[in-house]
């Protein structure tokens, strides 16, 4: 074969696959062996394979190499001292850095690091020297010259502080890896020995492809050059331009010479020629330059191919390539077409849904088109994974599902397993919050290895939300923390109320006990009330729970302690053979998450270092690790491509969508340290972030083959304020804008379609609508949207009568119905309970105050209770986590007992000390019902209700009836005064002479009530009818503000209820029937009532 170095040049990837085809199709002399293709990604590798096989019907023994891979590979087969393993690889130079570092920073050399490490924390000597192994191993790339320089004793950048401390500090690591083993070394030596060699050795490759890179640094170029020599070394690469434009340069770069040189310099030698190409194709330019330079360009064979002018972006590819600008006068009338779109969204999720509808219309429109030739890039594929799962993946089974997968996710982003193990990891930091550990159970990973159903978690979540179970371990773990060590609301405490409530029931709780308690030092030892809501069937759900609790904290406290690299292997495994499980579906990416944890620490015991760890430094190392792709294998595996936009991604698609073109979000912003010797003095060919992104938005715009869709957040989804998008998308715009003038507005806003914040807006199903939506749950949103909005009551028009009233009626059941008429008939009538939303875990004790209901119940149990047995509810109220901790606790219920005990002293005042009389029982008759009642609470001077809160509008009324009742059944007219005594005041109510047909026509209310949603709501009905009476606005104005709520302080309307809410949805509740009611119920309550202070 005939040696030397050939490069072809073109714009279209399938193109030079075809020459590398036409190349492959003569066989090596031994047919065993393996070409050699050197590429810069899997996804590459991939799609050549595929190409490849299509064009040759076959594609095997080939070998896809990295740069990296593929030249160490060389140094071995021409150097044999070379070590089998690269010495100098950056994850070994972070162990070894490690190990000097600490050392380092005492000696004079490291002065300037001294600061950074003073504190001695492991964390900080981690991240020091991943960072500087980072900068070591560009300088080997990018700076061999420099590296060899330090090895000598000089300098490249005399008084640079930061060069002088690198310097010192690579000899240093010099000595321990060997001079002779780093890149720089061995590319030299490899040149040398190359230069004098005549026959390579076995297993040196016989050809060598270069295909699809963007750039190599000039070492590679070098090694290049010198294989050229002995085989034959093709370069196939894209570029965007059939000219030569090496020495092209921008409007801004000409502007900032322009002003660096003077106004009298003459410029005019420079040429930009197309400006997307000046402006985005910098790192491609000096590519060429450096080709040229190494004489890779002297055999050069172009292919390139005209992308012809019949649509937008083949125009612009086409300028591109022939290095021009279109005439600023433009190119005659233009005829819009699909080829390019932009599309300006409020959200990410608005952005992907956008896309979705946009995809099936193109799939729609165009029938050739299959998903395989649709790619979707973002700047991160992390950030926009989840809604492309929720939108993409719920249309998995209908017939707008779009086959789809996504590539370049981080291994925890793609493994559920790394993200329940980083999740414990978490923990060791955390307060061991409720949700926290509860959180691991939604994990199938967590949730098999304690053997729990997803429905038993929900019981378990409910138990740790009644016990009281917010933060923390026990009173131990929060003195730890240098806080009172108090066992209340911790894991130990709810777990042994749990464990309690199993074997005794609470009523078995001992006295004794409550003794211990009052006298113990806090509440450390104190009494436990049993939790007694666990019933016996669920003893083995509580048993499995704790245990896993139990195994998970016992793991979670052992990982504060630093030890070696080989402890943490060997503990950390552990943790994972003792928390999860996988079945067989899952099991691969449990057992890479074992294989991923034992790499990370077996390098550190091949690199010689014993040093101990700390946590901090471990959890960080191992973000870093599993931060990584997870494997670029996914890409092209079926389906729409969904990956992250990343240099080498040049591969031709049909329709090429950029999601996420945000501003400040691509490209991205290059965020080098300060000792980054490289900044000091750039030179061609050096890497930069800004740069590569920048040329891999053009090769993304010359791989589109028919379209380009570009997306990105251009409204704020709060105000809808316009929002910028990304710099090189507004680059594009203005291209646009500058070279294709309208009459009338300018293309770039004619080719955005500003979308709505919601999928279901009427105009995407506008027959002229420049966009449409696919999705049913939209479009039936529309039509509700355009329909017009009338008042729909939740029961409109009466139910049936029920065939045979029932004539018994409880005093109990008609007190029911008048606490709230709209539930008594949503349960009783159509059988329908609504269950409010459980409030969630709680990861903070009652610190504030006290709950309103535990305080409520609390003192209703006070003001029934012996004063002598308050102690004892006390100790029950804290052992069942109802208080706050510690002595706060104690003060609230101090304060809960001043107010029971003025409460108790306005009821004496009444009763004078005197005991109840007997009960009043009798039976009622109201029309068609016989009442039930019986009345306790009776005293010589009359009935005494109480309630341990403000009084309400349902109270006034439950007393108002029982008034009424008690009219009809006392015995004597001196008992017939009802007193209602609460905690902000007393009210009497005078003896009534017409009680009797009070009743009745309550209970006409009750019968309609049944067949009828009432407008009748107790508060707001009572405020209307005690401020009307003073003005009727005022009272329309403050029964309205009572329904609705003030709107301050988290401060409800009575419409809120959920019963309110159903059956008075879209009507205004307050109309005159309502006014009627109200007058009706409490007109007759509000003359007989007095308040009495």
């Amino acid at each position: 074969m005939q040696t030397g170095c050939r490069t072809f040049l073109g714009n279209r990837l399938e193109d030079l696959v075809d020459q590398l085809a036409h190349a492959l199709a003569r066989p090596l002399d031994d047919p065993f062996e393996p070409e050699c293709v050197m590429v810069q990604s899997q996804g590459m590798a991939r799609y050549l394979s595929l190409e490849l096989a299509r064009r040759l019907k076959i594609c095997a023994n080939m070998r896809f190499s990295f740069p990296v891979v593929f030249f160490y590979d060389l140094f071995r087969l021409l150097l044999p001292d070379t070590p089998e393993d690269y010495p100098f690889a950056k994850e070994n130079m972070v162990w070894e850095l490690m190990d000097i570092l600490p050392g380092f920073v005492k000696g004079p050399e490291g002065r300037a690091l001294a600061g950074y490490l003073r504190d001695g924390r492991g964390i900080k000597i981690y991240q020091l020297a991943e960072k500087i192994a980072y900068h070591f191993d560009q300088y080997l790339i990018f700076r061999p010259d420099m590296v060899v320089a330090w090895e000598q004793g000089k300098t490249m950048f005399p008084g640079n502080e930061h060069e002088g401390w690198q310097s010192c500090l690579w000899q240093q690591l010099v000595a321990r890896l060997g001079a002779t083993n780093h890149r720089a070394s061995l590319t030299r030596r490899f040149l040398d020995r190359l230069a004098a060699t005549r026959t390579l050795p076995q297993g040196f490759p016989r050809r060598l492809a270069v295909f699809g890179i963007s750039s190599l640094p000039p070492m590679y170029l070098d090694i290049l050059s010198g294989l050229g020599r002995h085989i034959p070394v093709s370069l196939y690469l894209l570029s965007p331009c059939q000219e030569y434009w090496a020495d092209v340069v921008s409007l801004k770069e000409k502007a900032r010479l322009a002003v660096k040189q003077g106004e009298n310099v003459d410029l005019s030698h420079l040429e930009t020629g197309n400006d997307l190409l000046a402006s985005l194709g910098r790192l491609g330019r000096d590519f060429q330059d450096l080709l040229l330079t190494h004489g890779l360009l002297e055999q050069d064979m172009q292919v390139f191919v005209e992308p012809g002018n019949d649509t937008l972006l083949h125009e612009i590819q086409g300028d591109i390539l022939g290095m021009t600008n279109p005439p600023q006068t433009g190119r005659g009338e233009f005829v819009p077409d699909d080829s390019v779109r932009i599309a300006s969204c409020h959200s990410p999720m608005r952005e992907i849904e956008v896309l979705h509808d946009h995809l099936l219309d193109r799939l729609e429109k165009r029938p050739e088109l299959v998903p395989e030739d649709i790619v979707v890039m973002c700047p991160d594929i992390g950030t926009y994974a989840p809604y492309v799962q929720a939108v993409f993946g719920a249309h998995k089974g209908k017939s707008t599902f779009i086959p789809f997968h996504i590539a370049d996710q981080s291994r925890e982003q793609e493994h559920p397993a790394v993200k329940g193990f980083f999740q414990v990891l978490d923990l060791v930091t955390s307060r061991f919050e409720a949700s926290a550990v509860l959180s691991l159970l939604d994990s199938v990973f967590f949730r098999e290895k304690a053997g729990l159903a997803p429905d038993e978690v929900d019981i378990v979540r409910d138990w740790v939300r009644g016990v009281g179970i917010n933060w923390g371990i026990d009173a131990d773990f929060k003195q730890q923390l240098g806080l009172p060590g108090y066992g209340e609301h911790t894991w130990v405490n709810g777990l042994e109320r749990m464990l309690l409530g199993v074997m005794m029931p609470r009523k078995m709780w001992s006295s004794a006990t409550q003794e211990r308690d009052q006298h113990a030092d806090g509440n450390r030892g104190g009494a436990i009330v049993p939790f007694d809501l666990i019933e016996g069937g669920q003893a083995g759900i509580l048993g499995r729970f704790v245990e896993f609790v139990r195994i998970l904290f016992a793991h979670v406290t052992n990982l504060e302690h630093p030890r070696s690299a080989r402890g943490w292997r060997t503990d950390l495994v552990d943790l994972i053979r003792d928390l999860m499980q996988a079945g067989e579906t899952l099991a691969e990416g449990l057992l890479d998450l074992v294989t991923g944890i034992e790499d990370v620490f077996a390098r550190a015991e091949a690199s010689g270092f014993d040093g101990e760890l700390d946590f901090p430094t471990v959890r960080c190392l191992l973000r870093d690790a599993f931060g990584d792709v997870a494997s670029g294998g996914r890409f092209l595996s079926g389906g729409v491509s969904f990956c992250t936009l990343q240099p080498m991604r040049s591969i031709p698609f049909k329709i090429v969508c950029l999601v996420g073109l945000s501003d400040g979000a691509f490209p991205r912003q290059d965020r080098s340290v300060g000792f980054d010797l490289i900044r000091t003095a750039m030179r061609k060919g050096d890497r930069s972030l800004r740069m590569d992104d920048r040329y891999l938005f053009l090769e993304a715009l010359i791989s589109a083959r028919d379209e380009i869709y570009f997306s990105y957040l251009g409204q704020d989804a709060r105000d809808n304020t316009p929002l910028p998008p990304s710099v090189l998308l507004s680059e594009v715009m203005d291209y646009l804008d500058r070279y294709y003038p309208l009459d009338q507005g300018t293309l770039s806003q004619r080719l955005t379609v500003i979308h709505r914040l919601q999928g279901f807006h009427p105009s995407y199903f506008d027959p002229d609508s420049p966009c449409t939506s696919y999705v049913r749950d939209n479009l039936e949103g529309a039509v509700k949207l355009l329909q017009p909005r009338t008042s729909s009551p939740f029961i409109q028009g009466p139910l049936a009568l029920k065939e045979e009233p029932v004539r018994e009626l409880p005093l109990d059941v008609f007190l029911e119905f008048w606490n709230n008429p709209a539930r008594f008939l949503v349960q009783r009538r159509l059988g329908i309970i609504l269950h409010a939303g459980q409030d969630g875990l709680q990861d903070v004790e009652p610190l504030e105050r006290l709950d309103f209901l535990v305080g409520y119940l609390l003192g209703e149990d006070l003001m029934h209770a012996d004063p002598k047995g308050w102690e004892e509810a006390f100790a029950r109220a804290r052992g069942a986590n109802k208080l706050p901790p510690g002595t706060l606790g104690r003060r609230q219920f101090d304060v809960l007992q001043e107010e029971v005990g003025a409460m108790r002293m306005r009821v004496e005042a009444i009763t004078s000390g005197d005991g109840g009389l007997e009960p009043l029982t009798g039976t009622i008759a109201c029309h068609h019902h016989d009442i039930a009642a019986l009345l306790g609470d009776v005293f010589p001077r009359g009935q005494v209700l109480q309630r341990f809160a403000k009084a309400k509008g349902r109270d006034f009324l439950r007393a108002w009836i029982h008034h009424l009742v008690l009219q009809v059944l006392a015995p004597s007219k001196g008992v017939r005064t009802t007193w209602m005594v609460a905690k902000d005041g007393t009210w009497r109510f005078d003896p009534v002479d017409d009680a009797l047909s009070r009743l009745e026509e309550l209970v006409d209310l009750f019968d309609q009530g049944h067949n009828t949603c009432l407008p009748f709501f107790p508060e707001s009905s009572h405020v209307f009818a005690v401020e009307s009476k003073k003005d009727l606005s005022r009272g329309r104005a403050k029964a309205r503000t009572a329904w609705l709520g003030s709107g301050y302080g988290g401060n409800k309307g009575e419409r809120e209820n959920p019963y309110f809410s159903l059956c008075f949805r879209d009507v205004d509740a307050l109309d005159q029937r309502f006014e009627e009611l109200a007058e009706q119920v409490f007109g007759p309550l509000v003359q007989a009532m007095t308040r009495q202070g």
